[in-house]
């Protein structure tokens, strides 16, 4: 297991870019994962600087889990920013035309489609988002 910490402004998002793009090319994520987990872990980052604290002064933590056999990568966001889970928002339909759709919900929505798996847990006093992507598709 691997621990960092970062500070919950986007000035940090190249640091945290940085991290899990090592982190991706040492278990052999193709290029194309990477860039895709790497959209998804910005969307999360970006939400929880941009809205979990009021005065942007805190932190959000990000752990990477490797399960035993490296077949998947695990990252869990932990911040004690304002209680929010993401996954109560109804996926958009995407069918609609843009100017019809309901504003918000893309983001998260892109982020359940680019990992195999998403969940949200409200634990002492903490969000916690865990993002799991499985090598090779599972």
């Amino acid at each position: 297991m691997e621990k960092r910490i970062f500070k919950a402004d986007t000035k940090e998002l190249d640091n945290l870019f940085e991290y899990s793009s090592q982190i991706l090319k040492t278990l052999l994520f193709s290029s194309h994962d990477i860039i895709m987990i790497n959209t998804a872990l910005e969307e999360i980052f970006v939400n929880v600087a941009h809205y979990a604290y009021e005065n942007h002064d805190d932190n959000a933590v990000v752990e990477v889990y490797l399960d035993n056999d490296q077949k998947k990568v695990v990252f869990i966001f932990r911040d004690s920013g304002t209680p929010f889970n993401p996954l109560e928002k109804e996926d958009p339909n995407i069918t609609m035309n843009s100017q019809d759709r309901e504003i918000g919900g893309l983001g998260i929505y892109m982020v359940k489609n680019i990992m195999d798996e998403t969940t949200y847990e409200y634990i002492n006093h903490h969000n916690v988002l865990t993002l799991v992507k499985y090598r090779n598709n599972k």
